[in-house]
């Protein structure tokens, strides 16, 4: 077929007029049955081909299995073995095409509700203990006072200490009804805590918060906040919007997909829809047959047909969040505002197998309106040249046009309308990240409060004291000029030097160096004060407030993204620009 459509008609031939004789039916249909004969003949070979090659390699590869485990001369682990076997099988694939094992497939039933109860706590490594990051609003554990930075000592009477994050969430999981203790160590308390937990399905809300931005109704702006994109997603939204209209007439929206790593496709397309004109295309899934070709159109008639909309995306939003994105943004119905996506323009499918594991697969690719890929990394161009593609991006990725004509580009993620840059951190501030420093001073606050602040400002952050705070713990990081002095230092410990004065020189000269640097590292706080007093504004929010709707209407008045989003709000002329060619 030519694919070419200038040369739709130039390039075909025509038949000689002298050639006007046709065949009859029967000749059409006989020509059409051994063509399709010979189609699907080719068909079945290629999947006979496939079949034989897959049972001759498996064959193989059960036989050297058996052999090494039973014939070894050492004793080797035949789980682990066959784990390390399924890695490297799955390296030569997309990173999104992973192996499954019991604790993983475990939490995943936990997190879409299936057979399981919860008590509803996110938890993770913290300075090497177990520690609650956030308990899910709606489960058991935070309605009865669990809270971020608790540490998990002892479940159902075991020592959590000796027990791996699986192991937790495995004692922590059971029948809903059921109940669990657990003991928890809170930072400033002399004694433990017990709770008697019960567990349930816990449905957590796909809206984490909604409300007017900065509270004023009289602007009109609603903001909703999308967590997940799960049945019922779209929903919540159009219900938390019917809310905010009953309060006010609203002038914008602001749809938050920040960190929102994504979920069902079909989600995703039920909420472009509340914004995107009948029958507009959401998405395209391309699979490895032709079969599996779809496309994902809106059915049904907008519900906000013309309001101003604003997404907000950041490069941990993925996935469905991209589709939404990047719908809106080929049809010209809102601005993106923010950074550029995570870049995940994959589809998969979670296919069980023995063993409570499973293995989640990559079945195809989703397209947007405007025919790009969001696939950020091309990793079969990865594999066959062996590069990190994120550098060679740029030179795979092609140009798009959205309805009214905008250039966007393929690859690479969803690009922002309206970038916002944010500063890579400085060298104390990702020392300061790295060691968990934020979320410890903020539980240290908190312990020490007599009285919970009824506000609390990026301003009110007593930077001397955290300084102080991180002196007597010892705190200490390293730069980029350290490790460039401590490399100079041993390759002169190795060289001989053949004056005692030039050793001596090199001896001052380092010296001087250090100093230098250390007077420099001092000054960090003060270069970086701004970034530091923001990173615990933000812990110290997270660590005070009493449910997830507190922590988001303190940080909006302070959130870079929202103040972009006012500005175009109060310029409706620049906002349209963005929409325009």
């Amino acid at each position: 077929m030519n694919r070419n459509p200038g040369l739709s008609k130039a390039g075909t031939r025509r038949i000689p007029p002298t050639w006007k004789s046709r065949p009859g039916r029967s000749g059409i249909l006989l020509v059409a049955f051994a063509a399709l004969s010979l189609v699907l003949s080719g068909s079945r070979q290629v999947v006979d081909d496939d079949f034989f090659a897959m049972r001759k390699n498996f064959e193989i590869f059960g036989s050297l299995y058996e052999t090494l485990v039973l014939s070894y001369v050492d004793p080797i682990d035949p789980e682990r073995l066959m784990r390390r076997g399924v890695a490297a099988m799955l390296e030569e694939l997309d990173p999104y095409t992973v192996f499954i094992d019991e604790a993983d497939y475990l939490e995943a039933n936990i997190q879409q509700g299936r057979r399981l109860g919860s008590v509803g706590l996110d938890i993770d490594y913290r300075d090497g203990r177990l520690t609650v990051i956030s308990p899910i609003d709606g489960g058991r554990a935070f309605r009865q006072g669990i809270r971020v930075g608790d540490v998990i000592a002892r479940v159902a009477g075991q020592d959590a200490s000796r027990l791996s994050r699986g192991d937790v969430l495995q004692l922590l999981a059971g029948d809903p009804g059921s109940v669990v203790e657990v003991e928890i160590a809170r930072p400033g308390e002399a004694g433990p805590r017990v709770f008697s937990l019960t567990r349930a399905v816990v449905h957590a809300d796909p809206v984490a918060h909604s409300s007017f931005v900065l509270d004023d109704r009289e602007a009109g702006v609603a903001y909703i906040r999308l967590a997940t994109f799960n049945p019922g997603s779209d929903d919540r939204v159009r219900e938390e919007l019917q809310r905010l209209s009953d309060l006010s007439a609203l002038k914008a929206v602001v749809l938050d997909l920040r960190d929102n790593q994504g979920g069902l496709l079909e989600s995703a397309v039920s909420v472009a829809q509340l914004f995107l004109p009948a029958g507009s295309t959401v998405v395209t899934i391309r699979g490895r047959h032709p079969e599996n070709l779809r496309e994902y159109r809106t059915t049904g008639a907008p519900r906000y047909p013309d309001l101003p909309v604003f997404v907000l995306i950041n490069q941990r939003s993925a996935s469905a969040s991209e589709i939404v994105a990047a719908a809106l943004q080929d049809h010209d119905r809102g601005a993106v505002v923010g950074e550029t996506s995570f870049g995940k323009g994959l589809a998969q499918v979670v296919f069980r197998l023995p063993f409570n594991t499973g293995i989640k697969v990559t079945t195809a690719r989703f397209y947007t309106p405007s025919g790009r890929s969001v696939q950020s990394v091309d990793y079969r161009w990865q594999i066959e040249h062996d590069v990190d593609t994120r550098e060679a991006a740029d030179s795979l990725r092609g140009r798009f046009t959205t309805a009214a004509g905008r250039p966007v580009r393929g690859g690479g993620g969803v690009e922002p309308d309206v970038p916002i840059i944010r500063r890579p951190p400085g060298p104390l501030e990702s020392a300061l990240l790295q060691d968990g420093a934020y979320f410890r001073y903020a539980d240290n606050i908190a312990a020490n409060l007599v009285t919970r602040p009824e506000s609390f400002e990026p301003a009110d952050v007593d930077l001397d004291a955290f300084r102080l705070w991180l002196a007597e713990r010892d705190f200490a990081f390293e730069t980029r000029a350290d490790q460039l002095i401590d490399d100079l230092s041993d390759e002169l410990a190795v060289r001989p030097l053949v004056e005692r004065a030039t050793e001596a020189a090199a001896a001052n000269a380092l010296a001087a160096l250090e100093s230098i640097v250390d007077r420099e590292k001092g000054l960090a706080f003060d270069r970086e004060s701004d970034a530091l007093r923001r990173g615990l504004f933000e812990a110290i929010v997270v660590r005070l407030a009493t449910n997830p709707a507190e922590q988001y209407e303190a940080q909006l008045p302070h959130d870079r993204y929202i103040d972009e989003v006012l500005r175009l709000v109060s310029d409706r002329p620049a906002y349209e620009a963005l929409l325009r060619p």
